[in-house]
């Protein structure tokens, strides 16, 4: 693992024919221009979106303090790692644990191999964080089929957290939203024309008594994917007395066709897509709902539980039925 200030070092390519060795749940099979999925072992989000994790998207994943948004970013990392790809990790908290990332990558795996993979930079200021994306369009190979050379993965852990503490008084917020709409435009020419998945976690803030993710309108505009944590109940006794281990919690997760969302004619900012004949948002498990309001806005989603255990974090089997995966984000 490295741990340096500026990610540009030590980029080289790899030199031509070298072996790439696919890791486990890796299409190994897949051609250098296809797109390659990368499984983060959820069920519900990997199976959503056909298999694995695309390169060139955007995935929010949000929730409050101890939902386990930095275990998802670490075991993203894990999982990105055993499949061969480079992966920056920006950390904005000190919350990056290498033995952390080696327990999810499992037994299998050689700590060297994925270790060696994962670069990490610690940013403590606005300026580093938009800094490190900037350096990386200048050093990313362009490309809309994955990266060949540069990182695969690029998470930051956490996306706000800077930019609301420096500019936390009311006459900065002006400021604060120019310099974070343009960091978000940088995150997206990285997913979109340089190939790079890009997973981000955010906090939420209190808005009335409804949680709602921090800095939402300019994150929104640019996410392809929304993963919302929550913390759930346990559903019995074996798992109340397991709960100082195991955190249980609830996850909705939806994918916005970029396409249509991207629409001029669509007005439509909220999360709810309603049918406007019930007020309802409708959602099959895997399969579209339509706004029916004339925003032209198809989601793909899923509703389901998970649990953070010393492997990392799995569903529950009994929320794959399609019947429980209504989805209406706040």
């Amino acid at each position: 693992m490295e741990r340096r200030p500026d990610p540009s070092a030590g980029s080289e390519p790899a030199p031509a024919g070298s072996p790439r060795v696919a890791g486990p749940g890796c299409d190994a099979a897949a051609s250098p221009t296809s797109i390659r999925r990368v499984p983060i072992g959820i069920a519900a989000v990997d199976c959503m979106l056909g298999g694995g994790v695309p390169p060139g998207i955007i995935v929010d994943v949000f929730g409050s303090h101890g939902t386990g948004k930095t275990q998802i970013m670490m075991q993203a990392a894990a999982r990105f790692a055993a499949c061969g790809k480079r992966v920056l990790f920006v950390d904005t908290a000190g919350t990056f644990r290498p033995e952390r990332v080696l327990d999810m990558a499992g037994t299998s795996a050689r700590p060297e191999a994925i270790l060696s993979k994962i670069s990490v930079v610690r940013v403590q200021s606005v300026a580093e964080q938009t800094g490190v994306v900037a350096r990386l369009l200048l050093q990313q190979p362009q490309t809309q089929h994955g990266p060949a050379a540069g990182f695969g993965l690029v998470a930051v852990d956490s996306l706000t957290d800077l930019f609301s503490y420096e500019y936390s008084r009311y006459g900065d917020l002006r400021e604060r939203n120019r310099l974070f709409f343009g960091y978000m435009r940088s995150l997206a020419r990285l997913a979109v024309h340089r190939g790079v998945t890009v997973m981000t976690s955010n906090v939420v803030r209190t808005s009335g008594d409804v949680e709602v993710e921090n800095m939402a309108a300019e994150v929104d505009m640019f996410a392809h994917v929304r993963i919302r944590l929550a913390r759930g109940e346990v559903d019995s006794a074996a798992a109340a007395r397991a709960a100082d281990k195991v955190l249980y919690g609830n996850a909705s997760c939806v994918m916005l066709d970029s396409l249509r969302r991207n629409n001029p004619d669509n007005n439509n900012h909220g999360d709810n897509y309603n049918d406007k004949s019930d007020g309802r948002a409708h959602a099959g498990n895997y399969g579209p709902a339509h706004d029916h309001k004339g925003s032209g806005r198809d989601i793909y989603g899923a509703k389901f539980s998970y649990r953070i255990k010393s492997g990392g974090i799995t569903t529950f089997d009994r929320d794959s039925d399609p019947s429980r995966s209504g989805i209406n984000l706040p």
